[in-house]
């Protein structure tokens, strides 16, 4: 079952994180109809102290980690990274500055022109062998 995985790492973010989880799983049907069998929400609660948490956690079809302490954004990433059960790996911020609305062009695509596109923040999951890749760089981390 191929499945999109998107990560929103989350500060303090009670103001706004409704709305991007909301815009997120709007794009559902579009990620199915570019391929996929379903999408993967995750959000990283990075030891917000407001209600951050509690928003995701009503949320249905979000799933939700918890950092006990701020660890911050890399950290944040890194987390809903591993925990991501997707082929493909999508990330947003939690404000909303990148659109949501562009992955299901993005899934689309596929490789290897994904990761030259200006809305690319996605990369390939489960550091697999990419192809397309430019000889002797067939594992993502080395690009």
């Amino acid at each position: 079952m191929a499945v999109f995985s998107v990560v929103i790492p989350a500060y303090n973010e009670e103001d706004g994180i409704r709305a991007i989880m909301q815009r997120v799983l709007a794009v559902r049907p579009e990620i199915q109809a570019a391929g996929f069998d379903d999408l993967e929400l995750i959000v990283v609660d990075d030891g917000s102290g407001d209600h951050t948490g509690a928003l995701v956690a009503a949320e249905p079809g979000v799933r939700l980690i918890r950092h006990a302490k701020n660890a911050g954004y890399g950290a944040a990433l890194k987390t809903g990274f591993a925990a991501a059960t997707g082929e493909w790996i999508g990330f947003l911020d939690a404000d909303g500055t990148y659109p949501p609305e562009y992955f299901p062009r993005l899934c689309a695509a596929r490789w290897p022109r994904a990761r030259t596109s200006s809305s690319a923040r996605a990369w390939r999951g489960r550091r697999a062998k990419c192809p397309g890749a430019p000889a002797g760089q067939s594992d993502l981390r080395a690009w």
